[in-house]
């Protein structure tokens, strides 16, 4: 499976956030690929593979800026995640 996280940075500044490959937790595939291409192409927003931890997404969510987070399983389907368990606490 892979996570994308689309964060709000403030100042018009969006990022699409995958974590790398390097580190085997994270399946390579076509689906992967295809939207970190197709979403460079577009060029609205920073793509990054970079490490995202818990405490990262728990301050965007504190912050109201994390847009949605989309779990891919590679060889079938697109799930966007609307609301999530993350909290403040």
């Amino acid at each position: 499976m892979n996570i994308f996280v689309f964060l709000d940075k403030g100042n018009d500044q969006q990022e699409l956030v995958t974590p790398p490959l390097d580190k085997g937790i994270i399946l390579p595939g076509v689906t992967r690929r295809s939207i970190i291409e197709l979403t460079r192409e577009w060029g609205k927003f920073e793509i990054n593979e970079r490490e995202i931890t818990m405490n990262e997404v728990k301050t965007y969510v504190c912050l109201c800026s994390v847009h949605t987070h989309l779990h891919i399983v590679t060889f079938c389907f697109i799930v966007p995640l609307y609301h999530s368990a993350v909290t403040a606490s």
